[in-house]
């Protein structure tokens, strides 16, 4: 290490002083270690933090927050400390330690979640893509989900619903097919893929929509602006025309 510091072989002094210094900084426990040495005291730093238990809150941008029963703040889970976390998830979060003076001084709490207690959700909606994987149509699941087994008829450009199988805690999702929804940009299609994502009600019944029709509508003072030109961005196929001038 002194040939590289440039310093010579000849001067013992020096030699000397320089391992003093190497002393102080292995004993500090400032020296880096490499391989598991360096993961084993990851690992039993993590079991010295303090745990609390919450619920996860995803962003489009990967990173989320956990919010727990009775505290004020939500805790800040970087990206690259959030398991295989997914939004709405039950979460065992340590706690990671503030430095005094450093650039998170004055902001919330940050942790790293170390364990999924339990999962919200057991399937996702997603349009299937390249290489047997489906890109989530929740915006809060960040990840391609990778699919196996039988697509159901699907192909790619199409919504499918799939099941999540059960994983180890390191981050990699998959799961298999249990329905084809529709392809991907059709009205009905889109509709139902986000009825079945969002856990929404079953279409109105035949019956129901009779009984509706049936319903007498309240009057409604109308001004008729017919003869007026209009001018509208809004597309064919829509239901109301609310981007428009006259």
């Amino acid at each position: 290490m002194a040939k590289h510091m440039g310093k010579k072989h000849k001067a013992p002094k020096q030699r000397k002083i320089l391992k003093e210094i190497i002393g102080k900084v292995a004993h500090s426990g400032r020296r880096k270690t490499k391989g598991h040495s360096r993961a084993a005291l990851s690992d039993a730093k993590s079991e010295r933090l303090p745990l609390v238990t919450g619920k996860l809150a995803m962003t489009p941008g990967g990173f989320g927050f956990v919010s727990v029963e009775g505290q004020n703040e939500d805790i800040f889970i970087p990206v690259k400390f959030t398991l295989n976390g997914m939004d709405g998830d039950k979460v065992k979060v340590a706690l990671l330690p503030k430095r005094e003076g450093g650039i998170d001084e004055g902001r919330g709490p940050a942790g790293k979640i170390v364990e999924v207690l339990e999962r919200k959700r057991e399937t996702i909606v997603g349009e299937l893509i390249s290489g047997h994987k489906i890109r989530p149509l929740n915006k809060r699941i960040s990840e391609e989900i990778q699919v196996s087994g039988s697509l159901c008829g699907a192909k790619r450009g199409d919504w499918i619903e799939v099941k999540l199988l059960q994983t180890e805690n390191d981050g990699y999702k998959r799961g298999i097919v249990t329905k084809r929804i529709g392809e991907v940009g059709s009205i009905k299609s889109d509709m139902d893929a986000v009825m079945a994502e969002y856990d929404l009600p079953d279409p109105y019944t035949d019956e129901q929509n009779e009984a509706a029709a049936r319903l007498e509508c309240a009057p409604i003072k109308r001004t008729d602006l017919t003869s007026v030109f209009t001018l509208t961005i809004d597309p064919q196929d829509a239901k109301d025309f609310d981007d428009a001038i006259s």
